[in-house]
Order: structure tokens, then C-alpha cells, then sequence
């Protein structure tokens, strides 16, 4: 019996089931003047084949884990004063300088975390903004 439920996955592990926080950046040029938030992190598109074979959705659950990681961290107490010191701020900051999709003639990099918007929740709310950071 005990080798059988080697076979059959347990799912007690998972505390509640919930969304990720999604990630936004925007860029600045040379004069210092920001665009629009966008959203970097797109899902990646599913064929019969990723069921056996599916790189970019292992990356993408990858990068929503460090998202997630992001906003338990923040969560520590003293850690929402001083957001550039923890490991998983790097890592994000990493994170949205590699996907930016086009940089141009970009000098700078803001990025931050939304949760949501939910049914009962129809604006997004900000988790974190971070601070200015050179590209």
C-alpha cells in the first residue's frame, strides 16, 4: 500500500490556492521622463505537447514563485522599510531588467507588484513600488 501512494500525489501541501502577484515596469530615456506601466509576465501559450515537453511554463511558474517569494518577504516585519536589502528584491530587479521586450534608448527602470483586481476587488492594489533603478 505504501508503494501506491508514492503514485498518487498529495495536494495537503497547498494552504489556499491564490494568484501570484503580477509584475509592471516602466522605463525611462535619457531625459528621465517615464512611460506607461506594463505588464511584463506573460503566460506562456500551451500545445498537447507541454505535457510532456514545456520549458517557458516551468520558467514562468519559476518567476511567479520569486514573485511570491517578493511579496512574503515584504511581509517580515521591518522589511517594507527597506525593500532594496532584501534577496528576493535582487532577484526581481534581475528579473525585470532580463524581460524587458524592447529597452530602446532606456536608461532607467521602475517596477512594481499589483495584486489584482479581483471580483470584489476591481482596482489593483500596489504591493511594492521600487525605487528608480539604472537599466
Amino acid at each position: 500500500m505504501a508503494l501506491l501512494r508514492v503514485l498518487v500525489p498529495s495536494w495537503r501541501f497547498f494552504d489556499a490556492i491564490a494568484q501570484p502577484p503580477d509584475l509592471l515596469a516602466r522605463v525611462a530615456g535619457p531625459d528621465g521622463r517615464f512611460g506607461p506601466w506594463r505588464p511584463l509576465l506573460q503566460p506562456p501559450r500551451r500545445a498537447w505537447w507541454n505535457l510532456v515537453w514545456h520549458p517557458q511554463g516551468n520558467l514562468s511558474l519559476a518567476c511567479r514563485s520569486l514573485l511570491d517569494r517578493l511579496a512574503d518577504d515584504l511581509d517580515a516585519p521591518g522589511a517594507a522599510d527597506r525593500p532594496e536589502a532584501l534577496v528576493s528584491y535582487a532577484l526581481v530587479l534581475d528579473l525585470v531588467r532580463w524581460s524587458l521586450p524592447d529597452r530602446g534608448d532606456a536608461t532607467l527602470v521602475q517596477f512594481k507588484l499589483t495584486d489584482g483586481p479581483w471580483p470584489d476587488q476591481p482596482e489593483a492594489e500596489d504591493l511594492l513600488v521600487s525605487t528608480v533603478h539604472p537599466l
